[in-house]
């Protein structure tokens, strides 16, 4: 195993990756905005907001190269470190403060106020926001944590956690926080996105002329029951009473959604997408089977991390089901572990695979819409997508990504913790991979030119021939809140299994559904409903108050 690879190599390809996906976020964003929308706030909020927590998930190979690569990864940890803390702690001022104010600051807009009058009102309501971070701030800063008992009793723990540093103390309950905010989201979007768009693109619509049909004959059905109902009431000479009125207005409701859809297929009917179709279908078809295998085998490594860590943890749900050592059961972890050996493939690999979690937390958010309480909120739309909408789906994608950082442990726990490292074992005179008892505890002497034949005597006098093995930092941070704070590493260690359970669910109910989309550009001919997304909250009781007694329209996206 050599040492010393040059480490401004993977900060150059960090930089060209970070460039590209601000590319790509700020045409994306742009793809997904209202086309009659002129807010520049809330476009650029969304855009820097993503692409600052995208850095955590950027730096996690140059993190993993450097503890594998690097002969003292301790020179290059901090600045990793503060790269990870940069990010969280950038989360926190946008969660609570950015993306509130340019909501509210939205939400107010209304040509008969100026500016200070918005200013205000949008302050007034940030303000509550502002609070709640604080708070977060300051019971980071009061409560104290660590299990002596647990670190007298395990001495490996004792290298995972730095009882005194109080930044890290801090810094740590706050993003487990902000982790713990993005639990839900996770759960439903991402485990649904992953069970169903694989399966959405190999499953085939149906004809188009064969929907049109189908329409058009309940559009007939419908028409002749309002017929009969009005011819009824004009020979009966009385007027309908409440029952046939609320039946009548179902059926005049029904009728107005089946128009709407028989536009929208007449339109699709003559689209060169829909002439391509045939053609596309067998791609379509390999890539769905293909985000399929990976996305089983994906699930499938985090059951068996699940089963590992119950079952062979030494301090169980007291220090949050860590691993002294895993075992080579993962075929995910297998993946990465050997792919960091030759880096930058494992780079590639593992923005592959964030790139199929952020995939599936867009297809959740699109399909699902934005909800509070089972009550659909805003939807994502191509060039539809109104910027409340914008600013909700940033901070539901940026708290999933920040879920994801501490998953990934899970997910593949040797790679992520530390990489191809491997030490030499000076009973079985063999290469094994580290694990916690190899770990370096700051009290070894080292210096930069050690090779794997250097003697090394540490953790208890044990012997063993090599370098010793160093953690990445953001295993370190997530072992270090799981000692600290054991609880909320036993939530998310059983929201793993809630992520596991959905996904089944999701695969089941996908099976039955309509395809999954990407992104819907299905457009809504209700204007009604449209008019009323685009009110602020503070205004939509009144305005839908004011069109109970009217015909009402309704809107649905068939595209999910």
């Amino acid at each position: 195993m050599a040492f010393n690879y040059p480490i401004a190599i993977p900060y150059i390809i960090l930089a060209s990756v970070f460039v590209a996906i601000a590319i790509f976020l700020a045409v994306f964003t742009w793809v997904l905005k209202h086309r009659d929308e002129s807010a520049k706030i809330p476009y650029v909020v969304t855009v820097f907001g993503l692409l600052a927590i995208c850095l955590c998930l950027m730096i996690i190979p140059v993190d993993i190269f450097n503890v594998s690569k690097q002969s003292d990864p301790m020179k290059h940890a901090a600045i990793i470190k503060w790269i990870y803390y940069g990010s969280y702690l950038t989360l926190l001022v946008f969660a609570f403060v950015l993306i509130p104010f340019a909501y509210f600051f939205y939400e107010e807009a209304d040509e008969e106020q100026t500016l200070v009058w918005r200013l205000v009102h949008t302050l007034k309501f940030t303000v509550f926001t502002v609070a709640a971070g604080v708070l977060v701030i300051i019971l980071a800063l009061v409560l104290r944590f660590g299990a002596s008992s647990t670190k007298d009793k395990w001495s490996w723990i004792k290298n995972i956690v730095d009882y005194n540093n109080f930044g890290d103390r801090a810094i740590g309950f706050i993003v487990a926080c902000l982790a713990m905010l993005g639990l839900f989201a996770f759960n439903i979007y991402t485990a649904y996105g992953l069970a169903a768009f694989p399966i959405g693109l190999m499953k085939r619509d149906k004809k188009v002329y064969q929907e049109l049909d189908n329409v058009g004959e309940e559009i007939h059905e419908i028409r002749a029951k309002l017929n009969v109902s009005s011819r009824a009431q004009e020979m009966s000479g009385k007027p309908l009473n409440k029952k046939q009125e609320r039946e009548q207005k179902k059926l005049k409701s029904k009728l107005s959604e089946l128009e709407r859809r028989s536009r929208y297929f007449d339109e699709k009917r003559g689209s060169w997408m829909h002439k391509m179709e045939p053609f596309m279908y067998p791609v379509k078809f390999v890539i769905g089977v293909l985000l399929l295998l990976c996305t089983v085998a994906i699930v499938a490594s985090l059951i068996i991390t699940q089963i590992d860590r119950a079952v062979f943890s030494e301090c169980g749900i007291r220090c949050g089901f860590i691993l002294n050592k895993h075992h080579p059961w993962n075929p995910l972890d297998l993946l990465l572990t050997y792919a960091s050996i030759a880096f930058p493939v494992d780079y590639v690999l593992t923005g592959l695979f964030i790139a199929l979690f952020m995939l599936g937390s867009l297809v959740g958010l699109s399909n699902i819409g934005i909800r509070f309480l089972f009550i659909k909120l805003y939807k994502i739309k191509f060039r539809k997508t109104l910027p409340q909408g914008l600013l909700t789906g940033c901070i539901f994608l940026m708290f999933i990504i920040t879920v994801f950082s501490f998953s990934l442990v899970s997910f593949a726990p040797q790679y992520a913790t530390f990489g191809s490292q491997k030490y030499r074992d000076a009973q079985t005179n063999k290469l094994v991979d580290c694990n916690m008892n190899a770990l370096y505890n700051g009290t070894v002497t080292h210096n930069s030119t050690l090779t794997e034949y250097d003697p090394m005597v540490f953790n208890s006098g044990t012997v063993y021939v090599g370098r010793p093995c160093y953690m990445s930092q953001i295993a370190t941070l997530v072992n270090s809140v799981a000692v600290r704070v054991p609880v909320f590493s036993a939530i998310f260690y059983f929201a793993n299994w809630v992520f596991v359970a959905m996904y089944l669910f999701f695969f089941v109910v996908a099976i039955f559904r309509r395809p999954a989309v990407l992104i819907s550009t299905e457009d809504s001919d209700d204007e009604e409903e449209d008019l009323i997304e685009k009110e602020p909250l503070t205004r939509r009781r009144e305005s839908r108050t004011r069109t109970v007694n009217a015909t009402s329209k309704y809107s649905t996206n068939y595209d999910i």
